[in-house]
């Protein structure tokens, strides 16, 4: 999926497509260094960190480029949600503002794929119709032309 979303953003802005590079990688890398290497080195840690800033990032870039302050009022909040969990607003781990993250950020990431889906679906659309309309335009009668021998 993330790399369609990046084949989707690329067209429209480069700077929101490697935000989403980004987001892409740093999630591989939370899939590759799991709890288990964050005994020695935190390495969990610090890719779930790298992760969760790409978020930030991404939301950034895409209030920047597209002039929209929707994104900045999911960065507040995603902000909020990590600042309650260091000031142990709510108990448990840190499940609750990941997945406040995560949905903060869902909206807009699914906007940038569908919204190529939809162009892609209209301009097929309309090419359809096109090649109907051509095959219904009226094409004058030639004149036939007998030749006797």
């Amino acid at each position: 999926m993330g790399s369609y979303a990046f084949s989707c953003a690329i067209k429209r802005d480069k700077k929101v497509a490697a935000s989403i590079m980004v987001m892409g990688l740093t999630l591989m890398l939370v899939g590759v260094y799991d709890e288990a290497y964050n005994r020695h080195w935190h390495l969990h840690f610090k890719v779930s960190v790298l992760f969760f800033l790409s978020l930030m990032l991404f939301l950034a870039t895409l209030a920047v480029s597209r002039r929209r302050i929707s994104p900045l009022v999911s960065l507040v909040i995603i902000i909020l949600a990590w600042t309650g969990f260091y000031k142990h607003a709510y108990p448990g781990g840190t499940c609750v503002p990941e997945l406040i993250s995560i949905l903060a950020t869902m909206p807009f990431y699914l906007e940038i794929v569908l919204e190529n889906t939809t162009t892609t679906s209209s301009s097929a659309k309309a090419k359809k119709n096109e090649n109907l309309r051509l095959k219904q335009a009226v094409i004058p009668k030639q004149s036939l032309c007998y030749c006797s021998l």
